[in-house]
């Protein structure tokens, strides 16, 4: 089990989707935060985050590039394992 996962793979709306769920299903509690890169690089990774409904960005991280922050951390705030 994890608190915090750093994703940095595939930059799809639907992998990084996938990984979000993954990483929530193996987290080891409801504290749990998630890190990623390229959120401001890539459309389709921020397009992800932001439509996720089970996590919220609490922070942004890395350089300001066009598309906003090159990071951002989240945290889970759904309730269900």
């Amino acid at each position: 089990k994890i608190d915090i996962t750093f994703i940095d793979a595939v930059h799809t709306t639907e992998n990084t989707t996938r990984d979000i769920n993954n990483s929530i299903n193996h987290r080891n509690s409801d504290e749990f935060y998630l890190a990623f890169d390229d959120y401001g690089n890539h459309p389709a990774v921020k397009r992800a985050i932001d439509s996720h409904k089970d996590i919220k960005i609490v922070k942004r991280i890395g350089l300001d590039v066009s598309g906003g922050s090159e990071g951002v951390i989240c945290k889970y705030i759904g309730r269900d394992k």
